[in-house]
């Protein structure tokens, strides 16, 4: 190859790099400033309905007042009422300051000191007791962008309803939808999945919602547009654009969701048989939503320091290096351990372990009984891609390990991924499509016939 052919190819290359950072840019500079345009608008409801439909739900608000378990001794079963009554106070709080502060600035009444009793402290504000001001502006807050138009129109009771009906209809669509596309044995998996979230908690609480519809929303669009992602390559973008939304509406809650249920996804609908393709595949996608989450959030610390004109950049970092660094005094890797056994032990009931001893039969028993078609290395090779994904919550424990420590009755549902991905890959070691068994014991009877 001669010396300008090398020369062109090489350019040929550059351009093509830049050019796929020029489309990466825009979209997460667009999203950038359609969110901000977006909080701005919201904040352009009026507070004074949103203040009177919660007034109707004081009874609501002060029956469960910080943190409570909705089932008396599990754990798991932890309802987010504190983190709920942040998002409360941040939607109704309306006290001197310009549009742009307010959506900036997300501020809250509170207690002297910054005591954090959000839910008491609506509260008292709802009934004119006079509290201090605090602004919580190193996140993003998107979550307003729903929830504030839905409070000027309904109580919380209402939302509630309506967060029953969204959810489960969302989910009975991706699993028709997966049942229609001859997944059904997939679709079993994800309802299985869905049990882990602690089904009871998930339609009462608005905090622990955000992650559990934006993966559902995204399976939903898997479902009808999948082929054409593929086909344009676009599935790199999605994963930019889930891993932003990600980090706009959510709370730090089990974030890592919104990238493991979706990618899981992908490889359920697609066709893969090369291992380099898959482990490709998987670190490319994790990349744009690690970008897309980071330079969102990012964002946010500096449209926020330039409009309030205050460190918020400062405060944020300090935060993030705490929820990343080591529990009490242990090192990073006793840490690790310890934050992983709190996560898990929330499972640690008997409803769950005798849910799990009976899919592990169940799937003993099917693969004995349906043993899919394929080489060992064909399994080996289907079950790669499942087995890496399942790893992903431990990953974000070790990033985030104070945080996944400190808040673990909430951050255990990042396992779900794990759930997901495990079930899946076990699905990928028996054979139980309807067609396929039909078709087996057709020709199991036509040499019988034969014979």
């Amino acid at each position: 190859m001669s010396l300008s052919s090398s020369e062109g190819y090489g350019d040929i290359i550059v351009k093509r790099i830049l050019k796929i950072l020029l489309k990466f840019s825009s979209v997460l500079l667009g999203g950038i400033f359609l969110g901000a345009v977006l909080l701005v608008f919201s904040f352009c409801l009026p507070e004074e309905p949103m203040q009177n439909h919660l007034r109707e739900s004081i009874p609501t608000l002060t029956k469960y007042l910080g943190t409570s378990e909705m089932i008396v001794g599990y754990q798991s079963s932890f309802d987010g009422s504190f983190t709920d009554g942040l998002m409360l106070q941040n939607a109704v709080y309306d006290e001197g300051h310009t549009l742009l502060e307010k959506a900036m600035g997300i501020y809250r009444n509170g207690w002297e000191n910054d005591l954090w009793y959000p839910r008491e402290t609506l509260v008292e504000y709802l009934n004119g007791v006079a509290t201090e001001e605090y602004s919580y502006a190193r996140y993003w807050h998107g979550y307003l962008v729903a929830l504030k138009p839905m409070l000027v129109f309904f109580n919380l009771e209402e939302i509630y309803f309506f967060n029953q009906i969204a959810q489960a209809l969302l989910l009975m669509f991706v699993v028709g939808a997966l049942v229609k596309k001859n997944k059904t044995k997939y679709a079993v998996c994800y309802g299985i999945t869905y049990l882990f979230l602690v089904p009871v908690v998930m339609p009462m609480t608005l905090s622990l919602s955000m992650c559990f519809y934006l993966y559902l929303i995204i399976n939903c669009l898997q479902m009808c547009w999948h082929d054409k992602w593929v086909e344009k390559g676009w599935y790199a973008y999605v994963f930019l654009v889930i891993g932003m939304v990600t980090s706009y509406v959510d709370f730090l809650t089990y974030p890592i969701v919104t990238l493991g249920i979706p990618m899981v996804m992908f490889f359920v609908l697609s066709e893969h048989d090369k291992i380099k393709q898959m482990v490709g595949k998987i670190l490319t996608y994790s990349a744009t939503w690690g970008i897309g989450y980071i330079g969102m959030w990012a964002s946010k610390w500096f449209i926020g320091s330039l409009i309030l004109k205050e460190n918020i950049l400062q405060d944020a970092g300090n935060t993030l290096a705490h929820r990343m660094d080591a529990i009490t005094y242990d090192s990073r890797i006793l840490s690790f351990f310890s934050v992983v056994w709190y996560n898990m032990k929330m499972y640690k009931a008997l409803p769950y372990i005798l849910l799990v001893i009976a899919l592990l039969v169940a799937a003993i028993i099917m693969a004995i009984k349906y043993p899919a078609k394929k080489t060992k290395m064909q399994l080996l090779i289907g079950c790669i891609p499942y087995a890496i994904i399942a790893l992903m919550p431990f990953v974000w424990y070790a990033v985030a390990l104070n945080h996944s420590g400190e808040h673990y009755m909430f951050t255990f549902r990042a396992l779900i991924v794990t759930v997901f991905a495990g079930s899946c890959m076990l699905m990928n070691c028996f054979e139980c499509n309807r067609n396929n068994r039909d078709k087996n014991k057709q020709t199991s009877e036509e040499r019988k016939t034969n014979g």
